[in-house]
């Protein structure tokens, strides 16, 4: 779960940074890292693929441009960076689930 929080968090970030969005406070990078990990408590209790990743990814993009930057660079670019960044971080979850059941 701690790897699979790191790159929902990571890829939200990045995504958000790359688009040209700020971060308010650094209370709501902790807010988020706990909303994210609650998230995967919740919904994320069996193996994370298909629709049920893909509501998790949207939920945490959605969410990060919310939370951490308020609405700053509501822009086309902001909107392609975060679904770009939603689509790289679900295809690494999948593969990431992959990974780690085949070393078991």
């Amino acid at each position: 779960m701690v790897t699979n929080s790191a790159i929902l968090f990571g890829f939200a970030l990045v995504s958000h940074v790359i688009a040209g969005g700020s971060f308010t406070a650094i209370s709501q990078l902790f807010a988020m890292g706990f909303l994210i990990v609650c998230i995967l408590l919740i919904l994320g209790r069996s193996v994370l693929s298909g629709p049920r990743l893909a509501l998790i990814v949207l939920i945490v993009q959605s969410a990060t441009h919310f939370v951490l930057g308020e609405m700053s660079g509501g822009s086309f670019a902001m909107s392609a960076s975060h679904i770009l960044g939603g689509l790289i971080s679900f295809v690494l979850l999948t593969r990431s689930d992959e990974f780690w059941f085949a070393l078991r």
